[in-house]
């Protein structure tokens, strides 16, 4: 059980906890939530989200500048929690929003979601929340065609090998999160190819009883293709790729989704002067325990939200509107609906002279119960 102490600075947390939908509250637009013809009848959950503000800084240099964030000062906070029952599920930062902190430094909002089961007994379980620091090295690639432009590939041989030393230590992978740390390259490596490197927090839960269940993982690249369509003011898009297919396709083979991570790497394809596609490479993380390692029967069932997010430009800086998706997240509790990650689309579209929406894609699951 994590029970490390910690002082978070005065005004640069909220927390809120939740077990049913709460009317003062309400969520920006969104996509119907799943009907059960039956009520499910596996346990309900309650969520509890950790808002805090981090700090990013610039540091420049003649040929490459690095950014850096104090997120770790707030770990020791984000783990009190589990002393009453509760897991993290997914921690990561608020699309779109950044406020200014200083000449050379931004506040940028993380969030914080974990759950506990609703009048289920808790698993005589202890755990630990574990950072391991990594990195996604990018790799600049030309083609020369009369169909693409350049782009970028990414390396992500770090990642995987400590996701793998990790779980031969018993641990479970939470999910991965962009630090904010961004180092470009020098001039020689540039010339060499070399893009830069992106910095990674890989979250971990790590036990503290005995005899865990030991887990694997699995990773592929998928790439998510949208076509474009230039215009005035900001272009439009449209996801050509079926991810409710791809969701699906492994779920019903036993396994379950753990992170979908954009590595930034892209390559965009021009079709002509308005219209065009663009490929972003995205890794999606699957676990499984071990022991049914060659089972393919389907142990869990998932849907996908689509949830419109809206910023606002303001003075020093951009907000998020104060419609959130908090309420989906204590609704699809209700029904026992995971948290499994949210991602960020390339579908943004201006809503005002100084708003814009971005769509956000809520992945959830839950245990398949048999009838």
């Amino acid at each position: 059980m994590g029970n490390t102490q910690g002082n978070v600075p005065q005004g640069s947390l909220n927390v809120t906890t939740m077990q049913g939908p709460q009317g003062a509250v309400q969520s920006g637009a969104h996509s119907p939530l799943p009907v059960d013809t039956v009520p499910y009848r596996g346990p309900k959950l309650e969520y509890l989200m950790i808002n805090i503000s981090a700090k990013m800084s610039v540091q420049p240099g003649f040929f490459q500048s690095m950014i850096t964030t104090n997120v770790d000062e707030y770990y020791p906070t984000l783990v009190q929690p589990y002393q009453h029952g509760f897991k993290m599920i997914q921690f990561q930062t608020i699309p779109g929003v950044r406020s200014q902190a200083g000449w050379f430094s931004q506040a940028v909002p993380f969030q914080a979601v974990l759950t506990r089961p609703i009048g289920v007994p808790p698993p005589n379980e202890q755990w630990n929340l574990q950072i391991v620091k990594s990195f996604i090295e990018l790799q600049i690639f030309y083609s020369f065609t009369s169909w693409s432009t350049n782009g970028q590939t990414a390396n992500t041989t770090d990642v995987m090998a400590k996701i793998m030393d990790m779980c031969q230590r018993g641990a479970r992978l939470i999910c991965i999160e962009a630090t904010g740390m961004q180092q470009n390259p020098s001039f020689s490596s540039g010339l060499r190819g070399h893009a830069g490197t992106i910095g990674v927090d890989l979250l971990f839960h790590i036990p503290q009883h005995p005899n865990p269940t030991p887990y694997i993982y699995h990773g592929i690249h998928v790439p998510i293709t949208y076509t474009v369509q230039a215009g005035f003011g900001i272009p439009s898009y449209q996801c050509m790729t079926d991810l409710n297919a791809q969701f699906g396709a492994f779920l019903n083979q036993g396994w379950k989704l753990v992170e979908i991570n954009l590595d930034s790497s892209q390559m965009q394809r021009t079709t002509g002067f308005t219209t065009g596609q663009i490929s972003m490479n995205s890794m999606w993380f699957f676990e499984k325990e071990a022991a049914y390692a060659n089972d393919s029967t389907p142990k869990w069932q998932g849907t996908i939200i689509t949830y419109q997010h809206k910023v606002k430009a303001q003075f020093g800086g951009v907000a998020a509107s104060r419609h959130n998706w908090d309420p989906i997240l204590v609704e699809m509790g209700q029904r026992g609906w995971e948290l499994a990650c949210i991602l960020e689309t390339p579908e943004t579209r201006q809503s005002g002279l100084t708003s814009a929406t971005t769509t956000v894609l809520l992945f959830f699951q839950r245990p398949i119960i048999p009838m």
